[in-house]
């Protein structure tokens, strides 16, 4: 087996990247476990982005798949082969539970399963004497993955508590894996510039305070590992490459959140000064102790309203205000503010999110608050997001939301459904607001690129892919295009 403390960064970023996009067939998913196995419980690739590779290989495997088939019944032979990380598949299985955060709604029914299951036995002393030797590793597994999801399945608490004191008696250390640190509270310095928040403002920050998002315990550094303009060129295109003259010594990212983009960026380009800015204090809190984790020292903290950022400022040869400006009661104002911010010719890089793909999770969220019937709280959201589940598992919107990493993420949901201030753009709308700051649209970032070759086979005359009203007309035929928002780059004019 490979062993991941011998393979290099370097070596584990190639393997990464060659993993992260690989298909899986039947005939090559058994040569992919070792290499999963490697990397999975390592810290300096964003594993998160081999989830679908690994749930694929987990699928195929003999000693695997029943977990995703819903006629399998749970027996406790089958406990006792998913419990023994002994086999290659079982071995995968568990570091796929203790080190990302599964997005397979059919091994999460399957999980919640075994949990009750399990619960429901604590009373009985002659089966945990007897039978239950054995299962403590997938018992581990379990509540690792319960922690690592913010206690999204609705299980017994007090059940659970007990259920964790029997395993720390039969702890396995060497399967022990690191799971997102709970954020501390903890006072910034006082606000830059002592303007009042905008009402509107004042209550996302209260929302972010109980819901700081998000949880991270890695940094994807493989996107950067060449550089920006070798990322543009890669991700976005030859006009976003162009667009850079030189690699950034300040850039800004605006609603920082926990920080793991700004720690990303101050990690790939350590010449570089980053600076955050958000408004919440637990999760600015969260985002310096991991910078202290990882010891990077070219980034600054700043609990701040960004609307009230100051006039003078055009010195930051990148702004990133991703998952922020529709957030904000004014997302032109912010907008304003981000482009002021960049100097002549700098870039700037926004996410905003989609209207046409925003409208299955309005609908979603529509039925989650029927099936509350009163205010949410994180125990209702997590029994009703249950309840969705097993009443409507062929929901057309909920096919589309197992797209979205949030949806399995008790604090994602909030961020995802409950946000108490949220716009959402069409294109056409997203150019009038690009023309009114007089900002050039360099293109989308992709991760996968078949929705740019679908693009280009419609409209081959538009090869850089940069006209949104041709993406307008795409995305009515293809409405779900851009359900992890529209994430584009665009430059400041140079005068």
């Amino acid at each position: 087996m490979i062993d991941s403390c011998s393979v290099s960064t370097k070596q584990a970023r190639d393997l990464w990247i060659s993993l992260v996009n690989r298909p899986v067939t039947q005939q090559n998913a058994a040569s992919l476990l070792k290499p999963l196995i490697s990397l999975l419980p390592r810290h300096d690739v964003d594993t998160q982005a081999l989830v679908r590779t690994t749930l694929l290989v987990l699928a195929s495997q003999e000693s695997t798949k029943e977990l995703f088939e819903e006629s399998a019944l749970m027996t406790f032979s089958r406990l006792q082969r998913w419990a023994d990380p002994s086999d290659t598949a079982v071995h995968l299985f568990h570091l796929h539970l203790r080190c990302n955060l599964n997005t397979s709604l059919a091994l999460e029914r399957r999980c919640k399963q075994i949990m009750v299951y399990v619960l429901d036995k604590l009373d009985d002393s002659q089966w945990w004497s007897r039978e239950s030797h054995g299962l403590f590793p997938l018992l581990e597994s379990l509540v690792q993955q319960n922690i690592r999801n913010r206690g999204l399945w609705p299980l017994d608490q007090q059940a659970l508590k007990l259920l964790q004191e029997k395993i720390k008696k039969n702890r396995d250390p060497s399967l022990l894996y690191a799971v997102p640190p709970s954020p501390a509270s903890a006072k910034m310095e006082s606000w830059l510039f002592g303007e009042p928040l905008h009402r509107a403002s004042a209550t996302v920050a209260r929302f972010y305070e109980h819901h700081p998002y998000p949880r991270w315990d890695r940094l994807d550094l493989s996107p950067l590992n060449n550089g920006l303009r070798s990322h543009l060129s890669r991700a976005v295109g030859s006009p976003a490459a162009a667009a850079i003259d030189c690699e950034p010594k300040c850039l800004i990212v605006l609603g920082c959140g926990t920080g793991r983009e700004a720690l990303a960026w101050a990690a790939a380009l350590p010449d570089c000064h980053v600076v955050g800015i958000d408004l919440s204090a637990t999760s600015l809190a969260y985002a310096s102790g991991m910078a202290q984790r990882l010891g990077l020292n070219n980034v600054e903290w700043h609990q701040e309203d960004l609307l009230n950022l100051p006039s003078h400022s055009a010195e930051y040869d990148l702004v990133i205000a991703c998952g922020v400006l529709h957030h904000l009661p004014d997302p032109a104002e912010g907008l304003e503010v981000a482009t002021r911010l960049a100097r002549p010719g700098g870039l700037i890089k926004l996410a905003l999110y989609s209207a046409p793909a925003r409208r299955p999770i309005i609908h979603i969220r529509k039925l989650l608050l029927d099936i509350m019937g009163c205010e949410p709280s994180s125990e209702r959201l997590a029994v009703a997001r249950s309840t969705l589940i097993e009443n409507f598992p062929l929901h057309p919107e909920l096919i589309h939301l197992q797209r979205i990493q949030d949806f399995f993420d008790l604090d994602g949901c909030w961020d995802l459904f409950f946000n108490p201030c949220e716009s959402a753009f069409s294109l056409p709308a997203v150019e009038q607001l690009l023309a009114l700051s007089r900002l050039r649209f360099l293109g989308f970032e992709w991760d996968d690129q078949l929705p740019l070759f679908q693009f280009r086979a419609l409209f081959p005359s538009d090869r850089d892919a940069l006209n949104l009203y041709y993406w307008s007309c795409f995305e009515s035929r293809f409405p779900d295009t851009f359900l992890g928002m529209y994430r584009f780059w665009c430059q400041r004019a140079a005068c």
